[in-house]
């Protein structure tokens, strides 16, 4: 039971901090559940024999159950998902029609027998529908709160466009990995501007599909469901957006000769953000790098 259980953990490591093979590593893990069984079937026959013979070692037996039993509920657990080849989000995007492809990582997924683009993408994540994010910030505000997210949820950044001119759309493209094994899956954020507003896409795909158990699916909603928070919450570049209402101008002040010391403009902004600029403010706006 304990070569079982060191292999397992063995393996873990090796695949998480030493870039061991995914197959390599299921391959092995499969041979530590699998004397995790035999271990268990010992012990049943053991204790049946304490009980018909009186023999010794009941309390060893009994433990050895205990732990293989434990170790045996993992493959149990995931059994359905690995017979069905992967849960139904491993390649998960906002939209199906047209879902961002993968470029800088299209080599990557090559080499791991994973085609760079699928006929189909999954919708449907754990909470519902998949949707894009529509937006009327700019392509160029929403790729830099997307550039930021991107490095506060610690993905790591493989390639990154910004959008240009016109209809020329920004993109990320990003790696993530799992805490326990290290299982890498590919994201790819598509941004750009479509019918005078800013559209975003994101798609997460698994490199390992047997082992994705619902993860980019969710993934796809957290960064949507983030990335909508952060534009929310933060102040346009174009101060057309940065105001609820247009300008309202407040009565000039009087001089005491009679003539008028100005007009001042005042711009309701987005509740946080300071009323003139260098005042103190009651949180800071998240913003990108400008």
């Amino acid at each position: 039971m304990s070569l079982a259980t060191q292999l397992l953990l063995a393996t873990a490591v090796l695949h998480r901090f030493a870039a061991l093979q995914t197959a390599v590593a299921i391959n092995l893990m499969a041979v530590s559940f699998g004397a995790a069984a035999l271990a268990s079937l010992g012990a049943i026959a053991a204790l049946a024999q304490v009980w018909r013979f009186g023999s010794k070692g009941s309390g060893a037996a009994a433990l050895t159950l205990i732990f293989g039993g434990a170790l045996l509920m993992i493959p149990v657990y995931y059994l359905p998902v690995l017979m069905r080849g992967g849960g139904p989000g491993f390649d998960a995007a906002t939209t199906a029609s047209d879902p961002p492809g993968f470029v800088a990582l299209a080599k990557v997924r090559a080499a791991s027998g994973l085609p760079p683009e699928r006929a189909t993408v999954s919708t449907i994540g754990p909470d519902g529908a998949l949707e894009p994010l529509i937006t009327p910030r700019s392509p160029g505000d929403v790729f830099d709160l997307s550039n930021e997210l991107v490095r506060q949820l610690d993905l790591n950044i493989v390639a990154e466009q910004a959008p240009g001119f016109g209809e020329a759309d920004g993109s990320l493209e990003v790696t993530d990995k799992t805490w326990v094994l290290g299982l890498v899956d590919d994201v790819s954020i598509r941004i750009g501007a479509r019918d005078g507003q800013t559209r975003v896409d994101v798609r997460s795909a698994a490199r390992y599909p047997r082992l994705d158990l619902g993860r980019n699916a969710e993934r796809v909603q957290v960064i949507v469901r983030k990335l909508r928070a952060a534009i929310d919450s933060s102040v346009p570049s174009d101060p057309a957006l940065a105001s609820d209402a247009p300008a309202d101008l407040a009565p000039a002040a009087v001089k005491p000769g009679g003539g008028t010391a100005g007009a001042a403009t005042v711009l309701r902004r987005k509740k946080g953000a300071p009323a003139q600029p260098g005042a103190p403010s009651g949180r800071a706006p998240i913003a990108g790098p400008r």
